[in-house]
């Protein structure tokens, strides 16, 4: 099993916001209890208490490091629109996750990518995964989150098969884990870090 040390855990927080988090199935406000609750309880774990915030739609916004406020102060009036550009989403990070993997700054990576659906483009996602983790040398520096919203089907699949399949192409080693947003709650903060870690 993987030991995270918690004093040593860098977040990125990627949230969709493309229009079919708009559905009336109450998505959205899944969403934002989710998103607004992990962030406050990562927060507290993170190396420097700020999290790297990235949104992706109708664009990728990467927003830098902000403080629980800022994320908390975009979920009060999101603005779901267009496609999901998960990629794009991931490559926004690709300096900072590259900066951190080694050196004086290495860190344990958390990234959290809270969606509801598939992406626009599911191989460029595989592609981003690689490009993220071409420096890695083991199951501590980096773990992908990834936390459905919503109950569509077809996102579950790819998700469940994201899960699975993705060790191929990440050196052989399980850095992707899913849940489904009604799971979190099962998982203190520390155990769910552990959990991302664990595969």
């Amino acid at each position: 099993m993987t030991t995270i040390d918690m004093s040593k855990l860098a977040v990125y927080f990627l949230a969709d916001m493309s229009t079919s988090m708009d559905e009336k199935d109450g998505r959205l406000m899944n969403a934002r209890e989710v998103g607004v609750t992990l962030a406050e309880d990562v927060a507290e774990l993170d190396d420097n208490g700020m999290i790297h915030f990235v949104t992706f739609g109708g664009r990728v916004v990467d927003h830098g490091e902000v403080d629980l406020a800022k994320i908390e102060e975009f979920y009060k009036a999101p603005k779901p629109r267009g496609t999901t550009p998960m990629a794009k989403a991931l490559l926004a990070i690709e300096a900072p996750v590259a900066r951190r993997m080694t050196g004086s700054e290495a860190a344990h990576q958390l990234v959290i990518i809270l969606t509801d659906g598939e992406p626009d483009n599911k191989q460029d996602v595989i592609k981003a995964l690689v490009t993220l983790t071409v420096n890695v040398t083991s199951q501590s520096q980096i773990a992908f989150l990834f936390v459905q919203v919503g109950t569509d089907q077809g996102a579950k699949d790819y998700l469940d098969l994201l899960d699975n399949s993705a060790k191929s192409v990440t050196k052989g080693i399980d850095l992707v884990k899913t849940l489904h947003f009604s799971q979190i709650s099962d998982y203190g903060v520390a155990e769910l870090v552990e959990l991302a870690f664990n595969g």
